[in-house]
């Protein structure tokens, strides 16, 4: 996982310390992009959900690295 900023990695990173899991919100149009910084290592990454966007590919890359993952879906609520 990597950030742009540095600064936002650093916070990133500190916060990732401080906690006990970590748990990854990425949409699918992340996967593959990298930026300047890395803030986590996907061994530490307990449980990481993602949208339907998620290509077969990485869904495969993610089981080989045995990364647990859930494959969210949209619901549209209306008021």
């Amino acid at each position: 996982m990597t950030e742009i900023l540095l600064a936002e990695a650093q916070i990133k990173r500190k916060v990732i310390e401080s906690s006990k899991q970590l748990f990854a919100l990425v949409d699918s149009s992340k996967f593959g992009r990298e930026d300047l910084t890395s803030f986590a290592r996907p061994n530490q990454i307990v449980h990481l959900f993602t949208d339907s966007g998620i290509t077969k590919e990485w869904k495969a890359q993610l089981g080989s690295a045995n990364i647990p993952f859930t494959v969210c879906n949209e619901v549209s609520v209306t008021a």
